[in-house]
Protein backbone atom coordinates (compact mmCIF):
# COMPACT_ATOMS: atom_id res chain seq x y z
CA UNK A 1 0.00 0.00 0.00
CA UNK A 2 1.23 3.12 -1.00
CA UNK A 3 1.03 6.64 0.71
CA UNK A 4 0.31 9.63 -1.82
CA UNK A 5 -1.42 13.03 -1.11
CA UNK A 6 -3.34 14.97 -3.13
CA UNK A 7 -0.29 17.07 -5.11
CA UNK A 8 1.20 14.21 -5.76
CA UNK A 9 -2.11 13.06 -7.51
CA UNK A 10 -2.14 16.26 -9.05
CA UNK A 11 1.30 16.69 -10.44
CA UNK A 12 1.45 13.25 -11.78
CA UNK A 13 -2.00 14.29 -14.05
CA UNK A 14 -0.51 17.69 -15.04
CA UNK A 15 2.66 16.23 -16.57
CA UNK A 16 0.32 13.24 -18.03
CA UNK A 17 -2.06 15.30 -19.54
CA UNK A 18 -0.72 18.63 -20.28
CA UNK A 19 0.15 18.88 -23.91
CA UNK A 20 3.15 20.63 -23.47
CA UNK A 21 4.83 22.09 -26.69
CA UNK A 22 7.96 22.58 -25.31
CA UNK A 23 9.97 19.33 -23.98
CA UNK A 24 12.08 20.95 -21.50
CA UNK A 25 8.74 22.23 -19.89
CA UNK A 26 7.52 18.56 -20.03
CA UNK A 27 11.25 17.19 -18.58
CA UNK A 28 11.09 19.91 -15.60
CA UNK A 29 7.24 18.82 -14.86
CA UNK A 30 8.15 15.14 -14.42
CA UNK A 31 11.33 15.81 -12.94
CA UNK A 32 9.14 18.25 -10.19
CA UNK A 33 6.86 14.99 -9.96
CA UNK A 34 9.81 12.52 -8.84
CA UNK A 35 11.33 14.61 -6.62
CA UNK A 36 8.20 15.05 -4.80
CA UNK A 37 7.25 11.33 -4.54
CA UNK A 38 10.88 10.95 -3.54
CA UNK A 39 10.64 13.42 -1.09
CA UNK A 40 13.56 15.50 -2.12
CA UNK A 41 14.35 18.52 -0.18
CA UNK A 42 13.32 21.22 -2.74
CA UNK A 43 13.93 25.04 -3.81
CA UNK A 44 10.55 26.67 -3.31
CA UNK A 45 9.70 28.72 -5.90
CA UNK A 46 9.34 32.46 -4.79
CA UNK A 47 5.54 32.32 -5.69
CA UNK A 48 5.76 28.85 -3.13
CA UNK A 49 7.66 31.04 -1.03
CA UNK A 50 5.01 34.10 -1.47
CA UNK A 51 1.86 31.31 -0.41
CA UNK A 52 3.44 30.28 2.34
CA UNK A 53 4.65 33.24 4.23
CA UNK A 54 0.72 35.02 3.42
CA UNK A 55 -0.43 31.74 5.19
CA UNK A 56 1.37 32.25 8.04
CA UNK A 57 0.21 36.01 7.95
CA UNK A 58 -3.19 34.77 7.86
CA UNK A 59 -2.90 32.17 11.14
CA UNK A 60 -0.90 35.24 12.50
CA UNK A 61 -5.01 36.10 13.02
CA UNK A 62 -6.11 40.09 12.85
CA UNK A 63 -3.35 42.80 12.81
CA UNK A 64 -3.04 45.48 15.18
CA UNK A 65 -5.47 48.13 14.68
CA UNK A 66 -2.91 50.37 14.16
CA UNK A 67 -0.60 48.33 12.05
CA UNK A 68 -0.24 49.23 8.55
CA UNK A 69 1.99 46.54 7.80
CA UNK A 70 2.80 42.91 8.63
CA UNK A 71 6.12 41.90 8.43
CA UNK A 72 6.16 37.29 8.55
CA UNK A 73 8.86 35.13 7.61
CA UNK A 74 8.76 31.29 6.75
CA UNK A 75 11.37 28.88 7.33
CA UNK A 76 11.87 26.24 4.76
CA UNK A 77 14.50 23.04 4.95
CA UNK A 78 16.68 25.11 2.70
CA UNK A 79 16.45 28.67 4.03
CA UNK A 80 13.35 31.57 4.32
CA UNK A 81 11.42 34.46 3.32
CA UNK A 82 10.68 37.32 4.57
CA UNK A 83 7.37 39.25 3.28
CA UNK A 84 5.81 42.76 4.06
CA UNK A 85 1.77 42.41 3.84
CA UNK A 86 -0.65 45.43 3.86
CA UNK A 87 -2.23 45.21 6.99
CA UNK A 88 -5.65 46.10 5.35
CA UNK A 89 -5.46 42.89 3.22
CA UNK A 90 -4.83 40.58 6.15
CA UNK A 91 -7.84 41.89 7.76
CA UNK A 92 -10.18 41.59 4.28
CA UNK A 93 -9.16 38.08 3.81
CA UNK A 94 -9.61 37.10 7.79
CA UNK A 95 -12.78 39.03 8.10
CA UNK A 96 -14.04 37.04 5.22
CA UNK A 97 -14.16 33.73 7.14
CA UNK A 98 -16.50 32.23 9.24
CA UNK A 99 -15.77 33.14 12.68
CA UNK A 100 -16.45 29.08 13.62
CA UNK A 101 -14.16 27.79 11.49
CA UNK A 102 -12.03 25.17 12.53
CA UNK A 103 -7.87 25.82 11.49
CA UNK A 104 -5.77 22.93 10.26
CA UNK A 105 -7.66 19.67 9.35
CA UNK A 106 -6.25 16.70 9.05
CA UNK A 107 -7.89 13.94 7.41
CA UNK A 108 -6.68 10.54 5.52
CA UNK A 109 -8.81 8.57 2.61
CA UNK A 110 -8.04 4.99 1.55
CA UNK A 111 -8.17 3.84 -1.38
CA UNK A 112 -7.85 0.69 -3.19
CA UNK A 113 -4.31 1.33 -4.16
CA UNK A 114 -2.81 3.38 -1.63
CA UNK A 115 -4.04 5.83 1.59
CA UNK A 116 -4.00 9.62 1.03
CA UNK A 117 -3.25 12.19 3.35
CA UNK A 118 -5.06 15.45 3.46
CA UNK A 119 -4.06 18.68 5.26
CA UNK A 120 -6.90 21.66 5.08
CA UNK A 121 -6.69 24.98 5.86
CA UNK A 122 -10.08 25.36 7.93
CA UNK A 123 -13.29 23.52 8.44
CA UNK A 124 -16.79 25.02 8.50
CA UNK A 125 -19.66 22.21 9.24
CA UNK A 126 -19.72 20.36 5.85
CA UNK A 127 -17.33 22.93 4.04
CA UNK A 128 -13.93 22.87 4.01
CA UNK A 129 -12.11 26.21 3.40
CA UNK A 130 -8.98 26.74 1.37
CA UNK A 131 -6.60 29.72 1.11
CA UNK A 132 -4.85 30.45 -2.23
CA UNK A 133 -2.25 33.39 -3.13
CA UNK A 134 -1.35 33.53 -6.32
CA UNK A 135 0.96 36.89 -8.02
CA UNK A 136 -1.36 36.07 -11.66
CA UNK A 137 -4.47 36.73 -12.97
CA UNK A 138 -7.22 34.26 -10.87
CA UNK A 139 -8.12 31.64 -12.64
CA UNK A 140 -10.62 29.10 -11.58
CA UNK A 141 -9.97 26.06 -14.30
CA UNK A 142 -6.69 24.78 -12.45
CA UNK A 143 -9.05 23.81 -9.81
CA UNK A 144 -12.33 22.77 -11.75
CA UNK A 145 -9.78 19.71 -12.84
CA UNK A 146 -7.81 19.12 -9.75
CA UNK A 147 -8.20 15.94 -7.72
CA UNK A 148 -7.42 17.73 -4.54
CA UNK A 149 -11.06 18.85 -3.48
CA UNK A 150 -12.45 15.40 -5.13
CA UNK A 151 -10.11 13.97 -2.47
CA UNK A 152 -10.83 16.50 -0.12
CA UNK A 153 -14.37 16.01 0.20
CA UNK A 154 -14.19 12.39 -0.11
CA UNK A 155 -11.24 12.24 2.90
CA UNK A 156 -14.04 14.62 5.31
CA UNK A 157 -17.00 13.51 3.76
CA UNK A 158 -17.92 17.13 3.51
CA UNK A 159 -20.36 18.53 0.42
CA UNK A 160 -18.38 21.36 -0.81
CA UNK A 161 -14.83 23.44 -0.59
CA UNK A 162 -14.70 27.00 -0.64
CA UNK A 163 -11.71 28.30 -2.53
CA UNK A 164 -10.87 32.20 -1.01
CA UNK A 165 -8.80 33.07 -3.93
CA UNK A 166 -6.19 35.98 -3.80
CA UNK A 167 -4.61 37.94 -5.88
CA UNK A 168 -1.27 39.53 -4.29
CA UNK A 169 0.75 42.62 -6.06
CA UNK A 170 3.78 43.83 -4.20
CA UNK A 171 3.80 48.07 -4.26
CA UNK A 172 6.54 50.63 -4.97
CA UNK A 173 7.75 49.84 -1.39
CA UNK A 174 7.64 46.23 -1.62
CA UNK A 175 4.32 45.66 0.11
CA UNK A 176 2.49 42.66 -1.27
CA UNK A 177 -1.44 44.06 -1.28
CA UNK A 178 -4.88 42.20 -1.97
CA UNK A 179 -5.40 42.85 -6.12
CA UNK A 180 -8.48 40.79 -6.34
CA UNK A 181 -10.21 38.34 -4.53
CA UNK A 182 -12.61 35.60 -5.47
CA UNK A 183 -14.67 33.17 -3.44
CA UNK A 184 -15.20 29.77 -5.51
CA UNK A 185 -16.64 26.75 -4.55
CA UNK A 186 -16.76 23.30 -5.99
CA UNK A 187 -19.40 20.26 -4.53
CA UNK A 188 -19.47 16.64 -4.09
CA UNK A 189 -21.26 14.68 -7.50
CA UNK A 190 -22.38 11.24 -8.01
CA UNK A 191 -19.61 8.82 -9.04
CA UNK A 192 -16.80 11.47 -7.93
CA UNK A 193 -15.49 8.40 -5.54
CA UNK A 194 -14.88 6.89 -8.59
CA UNK A 195 -13.37 9.37 -10.05
CA UNK A 196 -10.57 9.88 -7.25
CA UNK A 197 -10.08 5.56 -7.29
CA UNK A 198 -9.42 5.98 -11.24
CA UNK A 199 -6.80 8.82 -10.72
CA UNK A 200 -5.49 7.16 -7.56
CA UNK A 201 -5.03 3.78 -9.65
CA UNK A 202 -3.46 5.62 -12.71
CA UNK A 203 -0.65 7.30 -10.37
CA UNK A 204 0.08 4.18 -8.11
CA UNK A 205 0.52 2.04 -11.22
CA UNK A 206 3.02 4.67 -12.75
CA UNK A 207 4.71 5.24 -9.44
CA UNK A 208 5.19 1.16 -9.65
CA UNK A 209 5.89 0.99 -13.45
CA UNK A 210 9.23 3.84 -12.68
CA UNK A 211 10.46 1.72 -9.92
CA UNK A 212 9.66 4.58 -6.96
CA UNK A 213 6.86 2.73 -4.73
CA UNK A 214 9.92 2.22 -1.79
CA UNK A 215 9.57 6.25 -1.68
CA UNK A 216 6.21 6.00 -0.64
CA UNK A 217 5.32 2.57 0.90
CA UNK A 218 3.16 3.44 3.82
CA UNK A 219 4.70 1.94 7.53
CA UNK A 220 2.89 -0.77 9.27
Amino acid sequence: MLRLSPSIIDGYRYWRYTDFSDPFKEKLAKDDLVSQIRGDVRMPSEAMMLGRTFHEALELGMPDPEASVVLVTAKTAVGEGRYRFDAATIRAVLEAQHPGMIREGRGELQCKDAWLSCRVDGVIGNEICEFKSTLKPLDTDKYLDAMQWRIYLDAFQATSVVYHLCRLEANDDGVYVLREYMDYRQYRYPGMRDDVEEAVTECADWIRAEWLAKHREKRR
